[in-house]
């Protein structure tokens, strides 16, 4: 997780940080728990929106390493591999906590 990102982007702005960290961690939650119901319901095309969504939103506040697994999610979900899908979800699941508990912080 690299705060610094978070920091350039609100031009260091403490109270926007926490913010936009605050919305970042409350909606990546609603969408981790929808990959499972998706990868449940073979729903490749929304499995690859939410990977989209996910490492996009996750590269913009910094963390790096989820914004990697979720890209590799999307590819996944392309591709239409359930296995890779699996495993990118249990990944990105233990990630996102560690972003969320690095997050935390700004408070």
């Amino acid at each position: 997780m690299d705060l610094g990102v978070l920091e350039e982007a609100t031009g260091g702005d403490r109270d926007l940080m926490q913010e936009l960290a605050q919305i970042y961690v409350a909606d990546t939650d609603l969408q981790v728990r929808a990959l499972d119901d998706a990868l449940h319901h073979k729903e490749f095309d929304r499995l690859h929106r939410i990977g989209h969504a996910l490492c996009g939103s996750s590269a913009t506040i910094g963390a790096t390493a989820a914004a990697e697994i979720f890209r590799e999610l999307e590819k996944a979900a392309r591709a239409g591999d359930r296995d890779r899908l699996r495993s990118a979800i249990e990944r990105g699941t233990v990630e996102f906590a560690r972003v969320r508990e690095a997050l935390a912080d700004l408070r």
